[in-house]
């Protein structure tokens, strides 16, 4: 009698099985939203636990870029172990351009020019939004000018940025300035 019911039981565990899988997905998805949400609010660490979650043992690239991205926009300890391992791994995403972009970035805010260079020099800029292609053709031939490379640094785009919607204060407009003339002979406060 109880043999009757085995064919009847496993017709059943089989009719649930998709059901919870695309409840899965669904919650999947709903969770990654989510986490774009709070990524574009700029809360880094509850957004890096979304993408987390959202990419467990599934080999996202797209979510797990983001974990970078989150990671390093907070500077935690191991963006640069996550940033490698990125790297190495998604040679195709479609986000590998703003994760080199990021961690340039990165490199750049810490006077480290050469490495900053390599990255940028990867960086497909048509995948970057506009102020993020102004900001990487300026640090790009930044990072040239002070490498001491001036061929290179005319054949950047650092003179056809556009600067719409880009404010830059004489402030700091002299002090990048008096970077890029540091072994000159004149005062570039005379200048401005």
């Amino acid at each position: 009698m109880n043999h009757k019911y085995i064919p009847v039981a496993l017709g059943l565990v089989l009719t649930l099985l998709p059901l919870q899988s695309q409840a899965e997905a669904q919650s999947r998805s709903e969770v990654r939203r989510h986490a774009v949400e709070l990524y574009s609010k700029s809360l880094w660490d509850p957004a890096r636990t979304l993408f987390e979650q959202a990419c467990e043992g599934r080999g996202d690239a797209l979510c797990e870029g983001y974990v970078v991205l989150c990671a390093m926009k907070a500077s935690s300890p191991d963006a640069e172990k996550l940033y490698s391992d990125y790297t190495t791994r998604y040679k195709r995403s479609t986000l590998l351009s703003t994760v080199l972009f990021e961690h340039g970035r990165r490199l750049f805010d810490e006077g480290r020019y050469r490495e900053a260079e390599a990255d940028f020099s990867e960086v497909r800029s048509k995948s970057l939004d506009r102020r993020s292609r102004s900001e990487l053709a300026f640090k790009l031939g930044f990072c040239r000018y002070t490498d001491g490379d001036y061929y290179l640094t005319s054949k950047s785009k650092l003179t056809r940025i556009p600067t719409a919607g880009i404010s830059v204060s004489r402030e700091m407009l002299r002090e990048l300035l008096e970077r890029m003339t540091k072994s000159s002979l004149y005062s570039v406060k005379d200048e401005i």
